[in-house]
């Protein structure tokens, strides 16, 4: 009995089916970014809600109202900026950050970081007097905390403590006086607690030309910051809201301005 030969595709038909996977792929792909970006978006969400519900933890425990006290703001500027250390004479952190972690109200220090942020994260830090010598090396908070902690002739810090923007400037100055130079009482951000930081304000820190600048730029680059923008808002009554994902429509909220105050 004679076998039939094998009838291979031809060409024609090769050509649809690379066409047809082409088209699957161009659909799907949009779809799958589309989610990612929508999973980092939640992933923010849930960890301003996690500090939040952490912040009213230390408050119950402690007694310690922040909402009328300036103790955990930073000595100057608009806010604390998620690379800013603690004022002279400590090197742990900003003042609330440090405090929920020295009384082990968190386990880590993962919610700090914004997962849309790109080139830095918890498990992904650098040391900022490095990485203003251009020296990236890649350290976790956590690591570079225990050095600060336990090793008296370390002088370096994380170059990231957060990816989120604590906003004091919005209640008092350092010395407990009413902030007077915004109209903040004027719009719905005026309960602000804690911003993630718009991609504006990045490029503006990046642009200063100081040591910040530097810092910044040896680790982002001169491109973008962020892999995807949105403007998640932990608000003083601790509730997280999203008033907008567009960079410009977030300052406006934000600041009754199209960019960031410090502009």
């Amino acid at each position: 009995m004679r076998l039939r030969e094998k009838k291979g595709f031809t060409l024609i038909e090769l050509l649809v089916v690379i066409a047809i996977i082409a088209l699957l792929l161009s659909i799907i792909t949009p779809a799958l970014k589309k989610a990612k970006d929508y999973a980092k978006k939640v992933i923010c969400q849930s960890n301003m809600r996690q500090i939040g519900q952490t912040i009213g933890s230390y408050e119950a425990q402690f007694r310690f109202n922040f909402r009328e006290n300036n103790k955990w703001h930073f000595y100057n500027g608009t806010c604390d900026m998620p690379y800013e250390c603690a004022p002279s004479g400590s090197r742990t952190s900003p003042y609330y950050m440090a405090d929920l972690m020295r009384n082990q109200m968190l386990p880590d220090r993962k919610v700090f970081f914004c997962a849309g942020v790109r080139n830095v994260s918890h498990e992904k830090n650098y040391w900022y007097n490095a990485a203003v010598s251009g020296n990236v090396t890649v350290h976790a908070v956590e690591d570079t905390v225990r050095q600060i902690e336990t090793n008296p002739s370390f002088t370096d810090r994380p170059a990231l403590w957060s990816t989120y923007a604590w906003l004091w400037k919005k209640g008092t100055d350092s010395n407990g006086k009413p902030i007077t130079d915004y109209p903040y009482s004027s719009f719905a951000s005026a309960g602000a607690l804690m911003c993630d930081v718009p991609e504006s304000a990045w490029q503006y820190a990046i642009s200063l030309g100081n040591t910040d600048a530097t810092m910044l730029t040896n680790i982002f680059g001169k491109d973008r910051v962020q892999t995807l923008q949105h403007g998640d808002v932990l608000m003083k009554d601790l509730s997280v809201i999203n008033p907008a994902d567009r960079d410009e429509e977030f300052c406006i909220w934000l600041w009754n301005r199209k960019t960031w105050a410090g502009k």
